[in-house]
């Protein structure tokens, strides 16, 4: 049905030409007195005279599509920047929680092996010192054995000679007779740093012997504190300041407290005669071959031994 325009007299085919008509051709628009109705692009800036040519461009506009895929992207990488912190802080957390354990396991550890060293030391101080009794009661027995045997050995003989008998009562006078003497605690070194001399180092070996008899082992009235039992072993005996008799077989722990200090003594004079311009160079090379010969009572404390066993036998 064909319409007719009221405001501008124009024939129409039908209603709806009409109405778009009214809404959009200016001249009519201008009879009305009316503006131009325009929907603007928010992408391009284009304007659309209706709403449903406004949807359809957008639908299609490149600069539209291209800003919304833009802020599309843009809110995407905030989502992922912000998916990332997150894991990056609990990886965090999850890092320093577990560097927690592991220092806790590592001191838990620590306490564990303090321990077990603490108790292996206590085990060993105690093993220690049980095997040092053990040591002491074995010795103690040996030598109680050894002078049984001896006994045994003396009584059996039938006919003893009567310089047999003699030295044996002397042996038993002179070990009654001793002063006491510690030689776990004797302390030597002074008297030989101060004493011990060229005159002593001259004689070698004998020398040393006859220092450590003259100056180390009579007290002050003369009185012998060591003395040779067995001339033919060189088993010596002394008392201690419990009362007790006590072996030294081949003056072992004599030796081994007075050697050291007199070797270091007679190097030391040794350096003196040498310094000496005074000394013929024939007379400090005796000197040396000499103290050389001392020297080697550190690892052959037998030699001392036979020496002393000379001295302090009657």
């Amino acid at each position: 049905m064909r319409s007719t325009c009221e405001f501008c007299k124009q024939d129409f085919s039908n209603i709806y030409i009409l109405k778009k008509h009214q809404n959009t051709a200016k001249y009519c628009l201008n009879i009305q007195q009316k503006s131009n109705t325009s929907y603007k692009c928010k992408g391009c800036n284009n304007t659309l005279s209706t709403k449903n040519r406004l949807k359809t461009h957008e639908e299609k506009c490149v600069v539209l599509l291209k800003s919304t895929y833009n802020e599309e992207i843009k809110r995407r990488d905030n989502e992922l920047i912000n998916i990332k912190e997150g894991y990056e802080m609990k990886l965090n957390l999850s890092k320093k929680k577990h560097n927690e354990e592991i220092k806790r396991r590592d001191n838990e550890l620590i306490n564990i092996k303090e321990g077990y060293e603490m108790k292996l030391n206590l085990s060993k101080k105690k093993h220690s010192e049980e095997i040092v009794k053990l040591e002491q009661k074995y010795l103690l027995q040996i030598e109680k054995l050894q002078d049984r045997i001896q006994e045994l050995a003396t009584r059996a003989i039938e006919k003893p000679t009567q310089q047999v008998v003699k030295t044996t009562n002397n042996t038993t006078n002179n070990v009654l007779n001793l002063t006491p003497l510690n030689l776990d605690k004797e302390d030597f070194k002074t008297k030989i740093e101060s004493e011990y001399n060229l005159q002593y180092l001259l004689k070698g070996k004998r020398g040393v012997a006859e220092f450590t008899r003259e100056k180390l082992l009579l007290d002050e009235s003369g009185k012998s504190r060591y003395v040779c039992v067995d001339p033919a072993r060189h088993i010596f005996k002394y008392v201690d300041e419990n009362g007790e008799t006590r072996r030294d077989v081949k003056a072992s722990k004599l030796t081994s407290k007075v050697a050291p200090d007199i070797v270091d003594k007679a190097g030391k004079i040794v350096v003196e005669e040498r310094n000496n311009k005074e000394n013929y160079k024939q007379t400090v090379d005796q000197i040396t071959d000499i103290y050389f010969g001392i020297k080697e009572l550190k690892d052959n404390p037998d030699k001392l031994g036979v020496e002393l066993s000379k001295l302090t036998c009657d």
